[in-house]
């Protein structure tokens, strides 16, 4: 896994609060998958059944998480863009944005 692809898992499984242990199994693995699919091949080079395959799941399962695969990456996307909000609204850029920013500045 590539380092970009575990930071993104990374920080996505921290914004999807789970009670059920398989349900966060599940969701980990479709983000982890996605991920991957997304730095490999970018947004339009795979589709919901390349991620299904990825994932190891059935569609269905997907789809009682997800609506689509803009819907996953928005989902990992929240994280940074929250980091962003709240730098709008402060004197001072939190730690987390000047760390995200320079992620994204090198890659």
């Amino acid at each position: 896994m590539s380092n970009n692809t575990k930071e993104l898992s990374e920080i996505s499984a921290l914004s999807v609060p789970m009670e059920d242990r398989r349900v966060r199994k599940t969701v980990n693995a479709i983000h982890t998958a996605f991920s991957k699919l997304f730095f490999e091949n970018g947004l339009g080079g795979f589709s919901v059944s390349d991620l299904i395959a990825a994932a190891d799941i059935a569609r269905s399962t997907f789809y009682q998480h997800y609506s689509s695969k803009e819907d996953v990456l928005c989902t990992l996307m929240a994280p940074m863009l929250r980091q962003i909000a709240l730098c709008a609204w402060s004197q001072e850029p939190p730690v987390p944005l000047v760390q995200i920013s320079q992620h994204l500045w090198e890659n």
